[in-house]
Order: C-alpha cells, then structure tokens, then sequence
C-alpha cells in the first residue's frame, strides 16, 4: 500500500522544473519518501521515549529533521566542496 498519492507528487515535481515525468520516477519518490518518513518518525519516538512520552510531538519532528536532514546537509557541502576542487 503506497503512503503517498501519486498524483500530488508528480504536480509536485513538475512544479520543480520537471516537464515530464515518468511513471517509475514518481514510484521512485514514494519509496525514497516512506523510507525517509520511517527514518524520521523512528528518531522522532526515540526523542519522545527519552523524553519520558509515547506520544511524539511537533518538536520531537523537528528534532529529528535536524539532526537526519542536518547531517545529510554537511555532508552535501563536504562534498561538493571536495567535487569542485577536483574540477
């Protein structure tokens, strides 16, 4: 069962610039995006179990945001950075 609607994603990437979007790409997102959804909501009930809750929070998320999406960012610029010395 997908998580996500097919339909929105795809107006979704053409709003970003894609004129035209195959079928297996949007497929693609949805498993990219239920697999980073479980990985957040996963570290989001962690922070909560520490915090002595089970029930997770708007803050609990966004802990968990920055410390995943965070730490993908770093290693983004890491990257690229040594990418364009190479250059």
């Amino acid at each position: 069962m997908a998580a996500f609607a097919w339909s929105p994603l795809r107006a979704l990437m053409k709003k970003a610039g894609a004129e035209i979007v195959s079928r297996a790409a949007v497929d693609k997102l949805m498993d990219y995006l239920e697999e980073y959804a479980k990985t957040l909501t996963g570290c989001a009930l962690d922070i909560a179990k520490h915090s002595g809750r089970k029930k997770v929070t708007q803050a609990d998320m966004k802990i968990a945001i920055s410390l995943i999406y965070g730490n993908f960012i770093v290693v983004y610029y890491i990257f690229n950075f040594f990418f364009f010395l190479l250059i």
